[in-house]
């Protein structure tokens, strides 16, 4: 992955920004893992709060859906959803 975010970079040129490499590291992760991309960009893009985690979430549900269907698919089963829209965890710690 390295190597191809790397001959992607050189092309753009001699001088590279840090903004350009951590952009096409954005874009490789969208597409090869969206749980690192959210990871990534959430310091990346220097999140604030759960609302910014949403907005990005929002944005990568769009790009999945197929033409036509509707936020309601992408969502989690009713069982799994507690209080206040939260997905209920299995996990007890």
């Amino acid at each position: 992955m390295v190597g191809r975010i790397e001959t992607r970079v050189r092309r753009k040129g001699p001088d590279v920004t840090s903004q350009q490499v951590g952009g096409e590291v954005l874009a490789m992760l969208q597409k090869v893992d969206e749980v690192a991309y959210l990871r990534y960009a959430s310091v990346y893009k220097d999140f604030q709060g759960t609302a910014d985690f949403q907005r990005e979430l929002g944005m990568l549900l769009e790009k999945k859906e197929p033409a036509g269907s509707g936020p309601a698919e992408a969502c989690p089963p009713a069982s799994r959803v507690g209080s206040g829209g939260r997905i209920a965890s299995r996990a007890r710690y």
